[in-house]
């Protein structure tokens, strides 16, 4: 895959969308590339943030169980959707999981490849918090109310649901 197949499957927003040709060469490199199958969990509530995936092609649900059982569906991502990124970069364990709904495509990059990347590549470090801030709930207060979502909001709603 090229830069720019992989730029083309970026949507506007998106973590590495604003990446030259160079920063993307330079992801691609440290990535691998892998078909996924229908159901197959890409990534698993619980586990430690090895790795994120970056979706291609497909399809994948975010889901997370409640204590009580009760699965939660949080989004549906499509291509373009990093998944899995927080776990890296706080080191604290996958708040959800990542589920492909039909045949697709992720690439992967392991936890170590990533922050060595973000190292070369301090811009993409700074566009990770507007993706963070945006995608937390950090948005512009609303007359409703003055505050802000917390920016893992899978463990509140793992708390309202047990209570």
């Amino acid at each position: 895959m090229t830069p720019a197949e992989f730029a083309a499957h970026l949507p506007k927003g998106n973590l590495f969308a604003d990446c030259n040709d160079g920063e993307l060469a330079d992801l691609l490199a440290i990535g691998t590339l892998h078909n996924t199958k229908t159901n197959e969990e890409i990534l698993a509530q619980g586990d430690e943030g090895k790795s994120l995936v970056i979706v291609l092609d497909g399809v994948v649900r975010v889901s997370m169980v409640t204590p009580n059982g009760r699965e939660i569906i949080l989004d549906y991502a499509e291509a373009g959707a990093v998944l899995g990124e927080i776990a890296v970069l706080d080191g604290q364990p996958r708040t959800a999981s990542a589920t492909a709904m039909w045949p697709g495509r992720v690439m992967r990059v392991s936890r170590t490849a990533f922050l060595d990347y973000v190292e070369h590549h301090p811009k993409v470090a700074i566009r990770h918090i507007a993706v963070a801030r945006w995608r937390g709930g950090c948005a512009k207060p609303t007359s409703r109310s003055k505050a802000t979502a917390p920016s893992r909001p899978a463990p509140v709603l793992r708390a309202i649901s047990s209570g």
